[in-house]
């Protein structure tokens, strides 16, 4: 896993890369149990974007060939 920060113009940057089995949410035989800790972030996310049009979190898979893993932006507004 590596995290990285970047100081944008008006956001800093989040970087988290990982190269596990990618996000278990997304495959549909475990969408049966909702993961608290993702539904509190979502939350968390949707009132910041009430300050911004822009999309705060970006969410890539980084599945090729027979690598796997997710990348996650997070831009984190200064204002």
């Amino acid at each position: 896993m590596s995290i990285s920060f970047k100081d944008k113009e008006n956001n800093i940057e989040c970087v988290i890369e990982d190269n596990g089995v990618g996000n278990p949410a997304l495959k549909p035989e475990n969408n049966q149990r909702i993961s608290r800790g993702m539904s509190i972030t979502s939350k968390r996310i949707n009132a910041l974007t009430k300050f911004t049009n822009q999309e705060l979190v970006q969410v890539e898979s980084l599945n090729k060939n027979d690598s796997t893993g997710t990348k996650v932006t997070i831009l984190i507004p200064k204002d």
